[in-house]
């Protein structure tokens, strides 16, 4: 998992089968069958369809099946963002149409820092003030961003202000007043590779750690769950 190769296919939400099959002959059974003999499936198109059954599963099934406490799951990738409500009947919400808040959109922040996400994930360590930036367009947020860095502000506190806005794009935009509580898992690459972004979402929702579920394998579980399908 940790070649360059197989790191390309996992972050890539635009290839869930391609991960699946990754996943299910190298990690889940790696003396099984070949992994061409899982069913390819298309998942991405499916989870955008919220009147899907096969995509819901597809999502579901692995928190289900690892994580069966959790009533909310958050899901940020590289393109898109989910929330899905768990409790007393399966909701999905998804904002595939805008990168928004999203993996791209934190790439593109972070390059105006001259850096990459992990670099800023190391800045966000160290924020002492967070500043309001608009994460709906990276256009906007760009217009928020430059007059910080023209006028000094310190990178740390840039850096956690754009996860901030990640948060509150998410928040604001896919739970529609609906209010998130109970055991909340983290999942998708982001929130995986980006602790700060976890602590960002901790801070807005005001979750403690009892509640909060990480799962080892977080940026995996759309093709894990594929997988057990």
């Amino acid at each position: 998992r940790n070649t360059a190769a197989s790191y390309a296919i996992l972050s890539c939400s635009q290839r869930p089968a391609a991960t699946a099959r990754w996943y299910a002959r190298f990690v889940l059974n790696p003396n099984g069958p070949s992994a061409d003999a899982i069913p390819m499936m298309c998942m991405e198109c499916t989870l955008a369809n919220e009147s899907s059954k096969i995509g819901r599963n597809v999502f579901t099934k692995a928190i289900e099946t690892f994580n069966p406490e959790t009533d909310v799951v958050i899901e940020l990738g590289g393109e898109d963002a989910k929330i899905t409500y768990l409790s007393g009947g399966i909701d999905q919400r998804m904002n595939g149409i805008c990168a928004g808040g999203t993996g791209a959109f934190i790439d593109q922040m972070a390059s105006l820092l001259k850096t990459d996400a992990a670099g800023l994930n190391e800045m966000a360590k160290d924020y002492k003030v967070i500043y309001p930036i608009a994460s709906r367009c990276g256009v906007f947020a760009k217009t928020d961003i430059q007059p910080l860095i023209n006028d000094g502000a310190r990178k740390s506190d840039i850096a956690m202000s754009i996860f901030n806005a990640v948060v509150v794009q998410t928040v604001s935009v896919l739970s529609c007043g609906r209010a998130i509580e109970g055991n909340v898992a983290f999942l998708g690459g982001p929130l995986y590779f980006l602790s700060e972004l976890r602590t960002a979402f901790k801070n807005v929702l005001n979750l403690s750690d009892e509640n909060i579920i990480f799962p080892q394998d977080a940026q995996l579980y759309i093709a894990m769950g594929a997988s057990i399908l």
